[in-house]
């Protein structure tokens, strides 16, 4: 029995692959759908990255609360409410994103990294500046020797 020359090539192209990869052609059974909650690292990178926003946050205001201004390694002057709101979405971002990447972008350890290294780096500084800041040891306050108080002519203090 002789096969048409038309239809070899298509059985060929048909059945050739699954031969070779040794799976058959009925398709695969749709896999069991992944929930971010249930995996314990994505729970573990959320609470390193909360927990080490945290961290800083609070010996940054010790530190404040301890000294003046300018001996807190925090990282600026700005208002404290608004830059410890940006500290903390910025670790709370970073920490989405990797779970995001770690659900979606499958593709072995290289691509584990990429994911996690937003977040493991930007914790690491937080809990570096939380050291820096509780290792700060505590100096007078400055406006005490520069500046002398006393009160004015209606009881109100006055800086000479």
């Amino acid at each position: 029995m002789r096969i048409p020359a038309r239809i070899l090539p298509l059985a060929l192209f048909v059945a050739l692959p699954a031969c070779v990869c040794g799976q058959s052609l009925s398709p695969a059974p749709p896999a069991a759908r992944h929930h971010w909650y249930r995996d314990r690292v994505n729970w573990a990178i959320l609470a390193a990255a909360v927990g080490s926003s945290l961290y800083a946050t609070h010996e940054i205001h010790a530190c404040r609360q301890r000294n003046d201004l300018i001996h807190c390694p925090d990282g600026g002057y700005g208002e404290f409410r608004a830059r410890e709101e940006l500290r903390g979405g910025v670790s709370l971002g970073t920490a989405i994103l990797s779970i995001y990447g770690r659900e979606h972008w499958r593709g072995g350890w290289r691509n584990e990294i990429l994911n996690d290294a937003p977040v493991a780096a930007w914790s690491g500084w937080n809990v570096a500046v939380g050291r820096s800041n509780q290792t700060t040891p505590t100096f007078p306050r400055e406006y005490l020797s520069r500046v002398e108080l006393i009160k004015g002519d209606q009881g109100h203090p006055v800086i000479r």
